[in-house]
């Protein structure tokens, strides 16, 4: 018992001299801004239904932060599975915040999202996904490109699309080349 409290009064007393280096970072950070909750890096989470995976995320580095229940992605990948345990979708973003209570999110720098079953291709400099409602847009000042695998393609300003209805839309700038399946190659 004696030996435990003098471990104890030692460790104490260890405790009370340390100090935690938080790193350049954060000891550049302004006072005035939000500091994260918690930073990890080599990031991945795993969504897991029925013992079956739906979801896997992977970012560089992952930083929480209470206020505004987000979390800030950096690098980030992430894959979809259908019902089979098949590759659904999968993309990826230079940035990305994800709001935790609402399960929106917002994707920055360079986006890609692949869709497996529609056999396209989605890319833009910025998205928004809205959980509750299923969509994706990409606002008024942002060009956004679908290509399919067969060669058509479209791009343009003001994307939404709604996943629910399996439907997408352009509200300008819209330029694009679709490909008819029943016409030959070469032909005019």
């Amino acid at each position: 018992m004696l030996i435990v409290l003098i471990f104890l009064a030692v460790f104490g007393l260890l405790a009370a001299s340390c100090s935690f280096d938080y790193g350049d970072e954060l000891a550049q950070a302004q006072t005035t801004e939000e500091q994260p909750t918690a930073v990890f890096t080599d990031f991945t989470h795993r969504v897991v239904d029925r013992d079956r995976l739906v979801l896997e995320i992977h970012a560089a580095r992952a930083s929480t932060y209470s206020t505004g229940h987000r979390t800030e992605l950096k690098s980030v990948n992430f894959a979809q599975y259908g019902n089979e345990g098949a590759l659904a979708a999968s993309g990826k973003a230079d940035a990305a915040t994800v709001y935790t209570d609402s399960e929106n999110a917002e994707f920055r720098g360079h986006v890609l999202l692949e869709s497996k079953s529609e056999q396209a291709v989605l890319e833009a400099e910025e998205l928004t996904w809205v959980s509750d409602r299923k969509t994706i847009s990409g606002g008024l000042e942002r060009i956004v490109s679908v290509t399919r695998q067969d060669g058509a393609w479209v791009r343009g300003a003001g994307f939404s699309a709604d996943l629910r209805r399996r439907t997408f839309s352009f509200q300008e700038s819209t330029s694009g080349q679709f490909v008819n399946p029943d016409e030959e190659p070469g032909s005019p």
